[in-house]
């Protein structure tokens, strides 16, 4: 008896000592440069499930928001003004990191990634990804996780 009492009060401490490394992050992809009559872009849509796969597999707490669309590709000034409901809804529903997305079109090989805090809406980390190489989509989509790997590491380093 005693000895299951020392051990539950090990597990306790165990709990209570090591830190919690995960986040909530509110994932937005936005596509620019096409207009709303062009068809839904295949690159933008391995870019969210990418992120959501990485982030996931990370031990992160992830949600997305639907793909948006611009028809041209915005400023760095403007990214909270155009996603401004989206950035309200995900610090209402208590996420701690909103990430932003943005597939350039007609060329998809071009993406930033800019993450923001909920707390500050300060941009804590920006990552732009440039590839012209032409590959089989599970090829890219291999290409893709690669990077987000990268841009994820960063972050572990502003969440801790």
């Amino acid at each position: 008896m005693l000895k299951k009492t020392v051990i539950q009060i090990f597990l306790l401490c165990v709990v209570f000592i090591i830190p919690l490394n995960a986040a909530s992050i509110s994932i937005l992809v936005i596509e620019a440069g096409l207009s709303s009559s062009s068809p839904a872009s295949s690159k933008s849509a391995m870019w969210e499930n990418g992120l959501m796969d990485v982030f996931f597999e990370s031990g992160h707490i992830v949600t997305n928001a639907s793909i948006s669309r611009l028809p041209d590709i915005p400023d760095e000034e403007e990214i909270p003004y155009l996603t401004e409901r989206e950035f309200d809804e995900a610090k209402e529903g208590g996420m701690n990191f909103f990430l932003v997305a943005i597939v350039s079109h007609p060329s998809p090989h071009n993406v930033i990634l800019r993450l923001f805090s909920t707390e500050t809406s300060e941009m804590l980390l920006e990552y732009s990804y440039t590839d012209s190489t032409h590959r089989s989509d599970r090829a890219e989509y291999e290409s893709i996780k690669e990077n987000i790997m990268s841009f994820a590491a960063g972050i572990r380093q502003v969440i801790q």
